[in-house]
């Protein structure tokens, strides 16, 4: 009988979440990329690009907190 081996070597076991999170956000701005030039956000972009920095003062960001509305047994 020959010694039980596991299916796929352990290394490639490893490689593939690592590669799905590589591989997946690099296809995906491929995608919207795709999206927007044949969409025409590229053209409209070039079109009314802006002609000079926005002018005014830089504050903070700013936070909210949403809380879920209480259906109160509706």
């Amino acid at each position: 009988m020959p010694s039980s081996s596991p299916p796929f070597p352990i290394w490639l076991v490893a490689l593939i979440p690592l590669a799905f999170f590589i591989v997946f956000p690099l296809f995906w701005c491929f995608v919207v990329w795709l999206i927007s030039q044949f969409s025409g956000w590229s053209r409209l972009a070039s079109t009314y690009a802006a002609k000079s920095p926005p002018k005014g003062r830089c504050g903070q960001a700013s936070s909210a907190w949403w809380e879920w509305p209480a259906t109160r047994g509706c």
